[in-house]
């Protein structure tokens, strides 16, 4: 008999139906989905029985954590949590179906800029006079194109 070296019969057989197949003959998809619809139902029966105490504390995090002061009113321990404001408000109403997404082009962005400096001096002029205002928007004018070159360097 031969020492050493590949030896005739050796390894796995080639057999085509337990290829892809666990040990009880499922396949390996439906056996990942079954862990997992059981792991989410021994999830949910932990769960389930704290949800009153979950929805509080969720609560407790969108309003903050704040006790009343004879002089400033409200003193904040802990901020309202914006993210579980959004959670709560998405249970409660329904999570948006997609989340509309818009490239802003260069004309819009430029237009806006623009809406917003007439704004800007409109407003100024109202409440200082022409003269006040033209001057206060150039200095506004040259202090952004500095900015902007400082950010494209």
């Amino acid at each position: 008999m031969p020492r050493g070296g590949a030896r005739p019969g050796a390894g796995r057989k080639k057999r085509q139906p337990d290829i892809g197949r666990t040990g009880r003959g499922q396949p390996k998809e439906h056996a990942k989905q079954a862990a997992s619809e059981h792991y989410a139902s021994q999830a949910q029966g932990l769960i389930d029985p704290h949800i009153p105490d979950l929805i509080s504390l969720g609560l407790e995090l969108a309003n903050g954590v704040y006790y009343e002061h004879p002089q400033f009113h409200k003193v904040y321990k802990t901020l309202p949590n914006l993210k579980a404001i959004i959670y709560l408000m998405d249970r409660v109403c329904g999570r948006p179906v997609q989340q509309v997404s818009e490239q802003v082009t260069v004309e819009a962005a430029e237009s806006l800029i623009n809406k917003h400096g007439q704004a800007v001096r409109e407003v100024l002029d109202d409440e200082y006079g022409a003269e006040v205002s033209t001057g206060l928007c150039e200095k506004v004018q040259a202090r952004f194109e500095e900015l902007l070159a400082i950010s494209e360097q």
